[in-house]
């Protein structure tokens, strides 16, 4: 499965999902999308919406317009401590619904009339809406295995 280029979905039924790059949430973004297969999720495509290899302080906001109604997948990888700390958040977006995003914590749904920016703290926004919350699913047990993973029982 290769990486490919954020662009943005342009239905009608689109989801708006706000994440925010900043000197607490450091990384590589992407979103992945998968789809049932028998009894379990296979990815589909891994979108980047950050490709910011630089060091130094960062902040950087993001506005993606994906497929609503799919299991998706917010991930991180973030290697600013030295070590490589991957993070999923799974969840599934609602047509025309807008969310903020924030690794670790989860992804929840704002009102549509709310504008955000650059100059926002999305986790004060996600704060403040934290007792919304987006659908979810598990991805960790969800996740289609390879034969090899399933042959050692994992």
């Amino acid at each position: 499965m290769g990486t490919k280029r954020y662009e943005p979905y342009t239905g009608q039924d689109a989801a708006v999902v706000y994440t925010q790059l900043n000197e607490q949430h450091q990384g590589l973004i992407y979103f992945q999308r998968f789809a049932k297969e028998g009894d379990c999720y296979k990815d589909q495509e891994l979108i980047y919406i950050s490709n910011n290899l630089m060091e130094g302080k960062v902040n950087r906001f993001y506005e993606s317009r994906i497929r609503p109604n799919t299991h998706w997948s917010l991930y991180v990888m973030n290697n600013s401590s030295g070590h490589q700390i991957t993070t999923q958040t799974a969840f599934i977006p609602e047509a025309g619904k807008h969310y903020v995003a924030i690794p670790y914590q989860g992804v929840v749904e704002v009102p549509q009339d709310l504008k955000l920016s650059g100059s926002d703290n999305l986790d004060k926004i996600y704060e403040q809406y934290k007792d919304k919350p987006a659908q979810t699913w598990n991805v960790r047990n969800g996740v289609c295995k390879f034969w090899f993973a399933k042959m050692m029982g994992a």
